[in-house]
């Protein structure tokens, strides 16, 4: 049966680039898994694009004039190179039994044999949700608290979520031992009973900051003990959670009493001080604070050679 349909080349390129957060095409183990499926839409008007690790999945609904119903999976770094080399407004996607091709405009046509769909991983999204925040909101938690988990940002380890219903707001903690990060946002609570709090691994995190890039508009989020799910316009995705284990932050927050020296300093001048400290001593990383007559005084050591602010 000859399945077809026109679909914008544009949109069907951005579309399968942003699958690519979440499908390894380097996978040797499972060659299922370096593919993304390409179905018609429940809606009818237009097709989906769908990806999974078996870990993090995501559903990208594409609109375009859909010929008749198409379901067929396809090697996406296969796929991505044959929009990123037609030279043409509009495509033409075919599928004949496990054969898909893309057609052009221009008369270019490129042909690919493709796996059986039936083996692809069902994928199902959860739409109930049990909290809805603002999009932008959710990513710049991510942002704040991901410096304070690792020495280096993209190796971000996990940030911890807890949902409190005194606002209600969303509070996102990040630590390594060392050091703490804690923001919050508000939020808006559907459901009076709801897990606690939720851990979001590393690279969930820098999946939702791309998926949320230029989303600012409310975001239903559902959270189970295991899962993670929200819809973005016109992406779906669903991530598994890290272990949620409590994490005893509230009492590292405070400071004793024997030490409550708290001042107000000029954030541009105090990175500044840490920048210059930071080029003396080059090599440890290492500077001291110190408050000292309502001053902050940054010192860092290096042998020969000593700055202070």
């Amino acid at each position: 049966m000859k399945q077809q349909c026109i679909v914008d080349r544009e949109k069907l390129l951005n579309a399968v680039s942003l699958a690519t957060r979440v499908v390894n095409t380097k996978n040797q183990i499972r060659e299922i898994l370096r593919c993304v499926m390409v179905t018609t839409s429940d809606s009818g008007d237009g097709i989906d694009i769908t990806g999974t690790n078996l870990e993090e999945w995501m559903r990208i609904h594409v609109d375009n004039e859909v010929a008749s119903p198409m379901r067929v999976l396809v090697p996406l770094e296969d796929l991505m190179a044959a929009l990123r080399n037609i030279s043409s407004d509009t495509v033409a996607l075919k599928a004949v039994d496990h054969t898909f091709s893309i057609e052009g405009q221009t008369g270019w046509v490129v042909s690919m044999q493709c796996p059986d769909p039936d083996e692809f991983p069902i994928v199902e999204f959860d739409t109930s949700p049990v909290f809805t925040i603002r999009g932008q909101a959710f990513s710049r938690l991510i942002d704040q608290v991901a410096y304070a988990v690792a020495d280096t940002y993209m190796l971000t380890e996990s940030a911890l979520f807890e949902i409190e219903d005194d606002g209600p707001r969303l509070v996102a903690v990040g630590t390594d031992g060392r050091r703490l990060a804690t923001t919050s946002a508000p939020a808006t609570l559907h459901k009076q009973e709801h897990p606690s709090s939720f851990r979001l691994l590393s690279k969930m995190c820098q999946t939702i900051k791309t998926v949320l890039k230029d989303y600012d508009a409310d975001l239903p989020v559902t959270v189970t003990e295991t899962q993670l799910t929200f819809t973005a316009g016109n992406v779906q995705y669903r991530c598994l959670l890290g272990e949620a284990r409590t994490l005893k932050w509230r009492p590292v927050a405070t400071l004793p009493d024997e030490h409550n020296k708290v001042i107000t300093v000029n954030a541009e001048e105090l990175q500044r001080a840490m920048r210059f400290a930071m080029s003396v001593d080059n090599r440890n990383h290492v500077a001291e604070f110190r408050i000292d007559n309502a001053k902050v005084k940054v010192t860092a050591v290096r042998t020969f050679l000593m700055a202070a602010f």
